[in-house]
């Protein structure tokens, strides 16, 4: 879609307009059931205050986190292939990415997906070409793998997941569309291309020879360059729903993936999950694609041993709502309260959302609670946040962003949130801390716009990317 960047500008002049009225303080207590709002006299009058104490939190957040600044990156043109191994099902790959651009230099483009490592360094998506920035997202070029010449691949297009996690390492596996004959799903004998060079190489692994048969997808996460996982997950419909998956883990960059035994979750679907390190991760179970359910008690599953076993765990209702969640023998207020968007801090500090709505819209209007541990689980404190919509990232125990048309920021941990912004865009969001971000902003007409940010949100600029030699 092309960039029509005059209503972009305006929209983004109204955000402005909104942060010069003054922010407003929403004050929760362990229950969050009062909001205090600011006067606007009250906000004026703090103003020199406000800024002077979000410059030393700036400060002390910028010395606690040195990593922040931008990384000398280094290539590596003559990356070392892999060992042999059995052939692949597809032609093997070429260590030098060969693909036919797909977009003229010097061209404009328009993101689909953005992905920052530091303020200089990140990743892009159009369609299923991978792009990288290094000067902040004004300009781009292609780093896309080799093309897969499967035939299926040839004859209905990719899709592909993907990840990131500096300037140099980044990992995807290609899908076909769905279609009816494979249901939408990898390959079982997929490859996953990874980069060490920023894309300038790529090399693909052993094939995974995964056993989910069904209407799948596949989500990455990978701790630093050599160890990481894949988790391929299946649909099924039968019997009131749920979900299949399969963990695969590396120790070595990618270049080969061992695999455990595949495990059914009847009456849900998976959400997210996280490792914060060699043996501890979470992941959230959402229950909310159990048609036969009438609704299902939030729940999450914890491994020790890196993702070989995993022990589930329900989530409490909060205090002041304990008719939250359904329970078959209580009377309770919502359908669905399904976890999703974890932020797994260490192995003990966790913050995530519940979201609770009913079945086709009706009843109640929807709310989000954060759940906030941190002791692993054995104790939780909940807040009801002050938008229902958004996405919500912790960068430590302290300080958070609630992301959507109305934007907010805690630095208590979520039990005060203060409003920064209010715009009339969506956004696909990459913050790298408390205060630098960019976003891929969508108005209601469909125009896109990359923006970015250096005051967490309270002002938007927009950028125009564009694609280089």
């Amino acid at each position: 879609m092309r960039v029509k960047w005059p209503l972009l500008l305006s929209l983004l002049s109204m955000s402005a307009n909104f942060v010069a009225c003054g922010p407003s303080q929403v004050e929760l207590d362990d229950q969050a059931t009062q909001a205090v709002v600011t006067s606007d006299a009250q906000a004026t009058e703090s103003a020199d205050l406000l800024a002077a104490t979000r410059t030393q939190v700036y400060v002390e957040y910028r010395e606690a986190h040195p990593t922040r600044t931008p990384t000398e990156i280094t290539s590596s043109p003559t990356a070392t292939p892999s060992p042999e191994t059995a052939l692949p099902t597809i032609a093997p790959p070429s260590l030098t990415p060969t693909p036919t651009p797909t977009i003229d230099v010097g061209e404009t483009i328009s993101l689909e997906m953005i992905e920052m490592v530091n303020e200089s360094d990140g990743w892009g998506r159009i369609g299923e070409t991978i792009l990288i920035t290094r000067d902040g997202g004004h300009s781009w070029r292609e780093a896309s793998p080799p093309e897969n010449t499967a035939e299926y691949v040839e004859e209905f297009g990719t899709r592909l997941y993907f990840e990131a996690i500096d300037a140099n390492h980044a990992w995807l596996v290609y899908a076909p569309k769905p279609f009816a004959a494979i249901h939408g799903c990898i390959s079982t004998d997929a490859n996953i291309w990874f980069t060490t060079d920023g894309g300038q190489t790529w090399e693909a692994s052993q094939p995974l020879m995964h056993s989910i048969q069904m209407d799948c997808s596949a989500n990455f996460n990978m701790l630093n360059p050599q160890m990481g996982w894949l988790r391929v997950l299946g649909w099924y419909s039968g019997g009131g729903g749920g979900f299949m998956y399969q963990i695969f883990k590396t120790l070595d960059g990618g270049s080969t993936w061992s695999s455990g035994a595949s495990t059914m979750i009847s009456g849900a679907e998976e959400s997210d999950w996280a490792f914060i390190d060699e043996e501890t991760g979470w992941q959230l179970i959402d229950g909310s694609f159990c048609f036969a359910c009438e609704g299902t008690t939030p729940r999450y599953q914890i491994t020790t041993d890196g993702g070989e076993t995993w022990e589930e765990h329900s989530i409490p209702a909060p205090l002041n709502a304990p008719n939250l969640f359904y329970h078959p023998f209580n009377p309770y207020i919502y359908d669905y309260c399904n976890p999703y968007q974890l932020n797994l801090l260490t192995e003990e500090i966790v913050r995530l959302k519940v979201a609770c709505s009913n079945r086709y819209g009706e009843g109640q209007e929807p709310v989000d609670y954060l759940f906030a541990t941190e002791d692993g689980g054995i104790t939780w404190t909940t807040h009801e946040l002050p938008s229902s919509s958004g996405r919500m990232i912790f960068f430590d125990k302290h300080h958070g962003l609630l992301l959507g048309r109305e934007m907010w920021r805690t630095e208590k941990g979520g039990a005060t949130w203060e409003r920064i912004n209010t715009v009339i865009w969506d956004g696909q969001f990459s913050f790298i801390d408390p205060w630098y971000g960019w976003a891929i902003a969508e108005s209601e007409a469909g125009e896109i716009a990359l923006v970015v940010t250096t005051n967490g949100g309270e002002t938007w600029k927009i950028l125009n990317p564009v694609e280089i030699d």
